[in-house]
């Protein structure tokens, strides 16, 4: 049985992700900045 790994991400990225929605870059922008998915901001 093959298990996933997933990725943690620190609380400190948590809120710098934020930090750029509350700016009002689009979820697109701000995943693209910290090279991450779209989907994990789209919730």
């Amino acid at each position: 049985m093959n298990r996933r790994t997933y990725q943690g991400y620190t609380a400190e990225f948590k809120e710098q992700a934020l930090g750029l929605l509350s700016l009002g870059k689009s979820v697109a922008d701000v995943a693209q900045e910290l090279q991450i998915s779209s989907n994990l901001l789209d919730g």
